[in-house]
């Protein structure tokens, strides 16, 4: 699906839209695990927070060198921060379903989960045994 994303009433290209979702990825990921820029930037060996600011913006593309960096720092994959995979952790739709699900179960049904799938396993590994 083609469409265009417009920045201050212009049309980014693609290496602006490439930048700019970079940068939407690598601020969520800092959020989802709350690293502050400064953080961010000292995990990388950057002296201060203003190569990550401007990532994050958009305004600076990321240094190929560092994409396999940042992706560690901020625990998550390549893949997700350059837009390779849908998600961060490279997941089907369905999988990602149910991950979710498993998250807002209560421990109980955690608990379940946990002996089925270990039943499962059991029976599959004595089945290729």
């Amino acid at each position: 699906c083609n469409y265009n994303v417009i920045k201050d009433g212009e049309i980014m290209d693609e290496q602006e839209l490439f930048r700019w979702k970079f940068g939407m990825r690598i601020r969520l990921r800092r959020a989802v695990i709350g690293l502050s820029q400064t953080e961010l930037a000292e995990r990388l060996g950057y002296s201060n927070k203003t190569i990550i600011s401007k990532i994050e913006s958009g305004k600076n593309e990321p240094p190929l060198s560092k994409v396999k960096a940042f992706a560690d720092a901020l625990e998550t994959t390549m893949a997700y921060l350059m837009g390779w995979a849908e998600n961060e952790f490279d997941l089907t739709p369905e999988e990602y379903e149910l991950i979710c699900k498993y998250r807002k179960a209560d421990h109980h049904d955690k608990e379940t989960v946990k002996h089925v799938l270990s039943r499962y396993q059991e029976d599959t590994d004595s089945a290729v045994g």
